[in-house]
């Protein structure tokens, strides 16, 4: 998590390396346009236009470290198939006339991006052993976890969002945000590998 409000929920992004290629890039889901018009309205609403970015790794991890930011790695373990199926869509995806997206707090962020693509590349191959129970939690429970609701940004958040955020969630819905998404991951299995 940064002190931005846009990066008060932590971030996540696919760095995709091939050592015998001397590829080592990441892909960012998370970028947007700061000068765009009614920028924080639209994010308190939910409803900001972001887009997919492409990184040097070495720069991309030294922007976080630069702005007193932790990045954590996860390795995951998927076959070579999967991998350049993984690795075609980021690059079908980041495609000029394919990067934006309609940003959606609960739905498409940085976070669910990534994980519906590994969904969809798995072919149904990649489960969630928890991702259907209750995470005794609902939306405002998870989203206080990192923007107290007496800030301004969480009073905003809470204001724009009604009574959705009181619906309880799944684990799988609790993957909106990025810590959520990496400790799913975690037990995730593909083609029945940890």
């Amino acid at each position: 998590p940064g002190e931005e409000l846009y990066s008060k929920f932590g971030h996540s992004a696919l760095r995709i390396r091939d050592v015998s290629q001397g590829f080592d890039v990441i892909y960012n889901y998370g970028l947007f346009d700061f000068n765009a018009p009614n920028f924080y309205l639209n994010f308190v609403k939910g409803k900001p236009r972001y887009f997919l970015g492409k990184h040097d790794t070495e720069n991309f991890i030294a922007s976080f470290v630069r702005e007193d930011r932790w990045v954590r790695e996860q390795v995951l373990d998927i076959d070579e198939k999967a991998a350049l199926e993984l690795l075609q869509r980021l690059e079908e995806n980041y495609r000029p006339e394919n990067r934006y997206y309609l940003y959606d707090f609960f739905y498409a962020n940085c976070a669910t991006k990534i994980r519906d693509l590994l969904l969809e590349v798995s072919e149904g191959s990649l489960t969630y052993p928890y991702g259907q129970a209750y995470s005794n939690k609902s939306y405002r429970d998870l989203i206080a976890e990192n923007l107290p609701v007496n800030d301004w940004g969480g009073w905003g958040i809470d204001l724009a969002l009604g009574s959705l955020i009181d619906t309880p969630t799944s684990n799988f819905q609790a993957q909106f945000l990025p810590e959520y998404t990496a400790d799913q991951l975690s037990t995730a299995q593909w083609n029945g590998r940890s």
